[in-house]
């Protein structure tokens, strides 16, 4: 009887100690999967964030690309832009070369003939064309003065200073007898003159040289009832091409 108890009480005692290790191995197995299954997924979870950052940096050099392309770009078409520009004010067109080729032909004509006392109203009907052609509307060879390049303005305006000048020489008080509009008329060609260089001298250093150097050949020939508005001039140009 005892040796019969002994044996099922070893065998349930037997029969526990497997029950318990193979619940022991299967809780292990189980930890183990699950560490697998979190390790796998802290994988792709780190490789998901490389690949963002990835992306990210690649989306940030191509932005960076394209914003340095579109500044590229701009600074080329103001470029473009601006030689443009000059050229189209360089490259007069024939307007501008008619209006140029009969104010020179009609300078020539008042300087060959203005010692004659006689041709002194000539002188004085011509250089009133002038005036008319710049301020009020005016034709020369059926053209106007705003259709004029800025460029040709400037040479209009210089012609019509020498002009004043070489009947001024002549016949002192001339222009300044004619009276009415065209009262004051010096300072107001000197004044347009030297305001529409300092407005196109933003644009074209070129041509600030240039007008640089005519404008000291007119000084040198202004008469003194001019010394006002030549100081005017001077004032200007000595701020403007201080630097040049």
């Amino acid at each position: 009887m005892d040796n019969d108890r002994y044996k099922k009480l070893f065998f349930i005692t037997f029969t526990l100690l497997v029950m318990i290790i193979i619940i022991s191995c299967t809780i292990i197995i189980k930890n183990n999967e699950k560490g697998n299954s979190i390790n796998e997924l802290s994988g792709k979870t780190t490789d998901i964030k490389n690949n963002s950052a990835e992306l990210n940096i690649k989306e940030n050099e191509t932005i960076e690309e394209k914003v340095e392309d579109t500044v590229e770009q701009e600074q080329l078409n103001s470029i473009i832009e601006q030689k443009e520009k000059t050229i189209q004010e360089e490259d007069l067109t024939q307007t501008d070369g008619q209006v140029i080729d009969y104010l020179k032909e009609k300078k020539d004509e008042i300087s060959s003939k203005i010692s004659d006392g006689t041709y002194k109203e000539k002188a004085k009907s011509i250089f009133v064309e002038i005036v008319d052609f710049i301020f009020y509307d005016g034709e020369i060879k059926n053209h106007t003065f705003k259709e004029l390049k800025s460029k040709t303005k400037i040479e209009v305006m210089k012609i019509a200073i020498q002009i004043e000048n070489i009947i001024e020489e002549y016949h002192p008080g001339l222009i300044d007898n004619i009276g009415g509009k065209y009262k004051n008329i010096k300072s107001k060609i000197i004044n347009a003159y030297s305001d529409k260089v300092d407005e196109f001298c933003y644009e074209n250093d070129k041509l600030c040289s240039q007008v640089k150097e005519e404008y000291n050949n007119i000084k040198s020939s202004l008469k003194s009832t001019l010394n006002s508005v030549k100081d005017k001039l001077s004032n200007l140009y000595q701020n403007k091409f201080k630097n040049n």
